[in-house]
């Protein structure tokens, strides 16, 4: 079994692939878009047909059956597609498709533990997050999508002592050509796009890492926006 797996839970169109595939021998990329899963596989064909890259198109949830499950697919927005089923006055704009649902830490038991997570699910990563604690897996690194406090006090609660986020929208910007090290010592870049997640761990050099204290002072001031909570079960030290 593979050891210190990267996890992308919400891969889209795969646009933090490059940056993960050089932080690790293997990664697994879930994502519920049929189409975004053939767009990725086409993308990195070389890395799929060396089995660094694992594809799953499945919808993640917290319930472990063989039953199918509805996928909201935004007709315009692909980034937008989610697995709670919209309100009624959204409903129109998305198409509905069933899928295979599974566990995030049914993942995680087959290809191996983890050394970073991302989760980015649209309006259900707290239940991904707690599903993952509740079978016991705590990755090294994790990354939510952060909608309010509620994902970071799951992350305290389960003995994450070390904290980051990162701004969606400033990510282009702000690691535009990062220079890190790859998972084999070696120096290397990568430039991320707009809709990418950005780095991890001790390369996210553009805002400190925070202990609890100190971060739970941080958030009453911050403001609302497109944020990803990072977090780490010991001190980071940004390279």
């Amino acid at each position: 079994m593979e050891q210190d797996v990267i996890y992308d839970f919400g891969m889209n169109n795969g646009d933090d692939l490059p940056y993960y595939l050089k932080k690790a021998r293997k990664v697994v990329g879930v994502e519920a878009n049929p189409d975004l899963c053939a767009y990725v596989r086409d993308r990195y064909q070389g890395a799929v047909y060396d089995g660094r890259l694992v594809i799953l198109n499945c919808v993640l949830t917290d319930q472990a059956t063989c039953e199918k499950a509805t996928f909201y697919i935004h007709q315009n927005y692909h980034v937008l597609s989610q697995f709670p089923k919209p309100g009624a006055e959204f409903l129109d704009k998305f198409e509905a498709i069933e899928l295979v649902q599974r566990t995030a830490s049914s993942i995680i038991s087959e290809y191996g533990r983890p050394h970073f997570v991302k989760i980015d699910l649209e309006h259900y990563d707290q239940y991904v997050l707690k599903e993952i604690f509740s079978a016991r897996i705590q990755p090294a690194y994790v990354s939510v999508e952060m909608h309010d406090f509620v994902v970071y006090d799951i992350l305290k609660s389960m003995g994450y002592t070390s904290f980051n986020t990162v701004d969606g929208e400033t990510v282009p910007e702000k690691y535009n050509n990062l220079r890190f090290n790859d998972v084999e010592g070696g120096e290397c870049s990568y430039s991320f796009p707009y809709h990418s997640a950005g780095p991890f761990g001790s390369d996210i050099v553009e805002t400190p890492w925070l202990g609890i204290a100190e971060m739970d002072c941080y958030l009453r001031n911050l403001e609302p926006g497109w944020i990803d909570l990072h977090a780490s079960l010991d001190y980071v030290v940004s390279d």
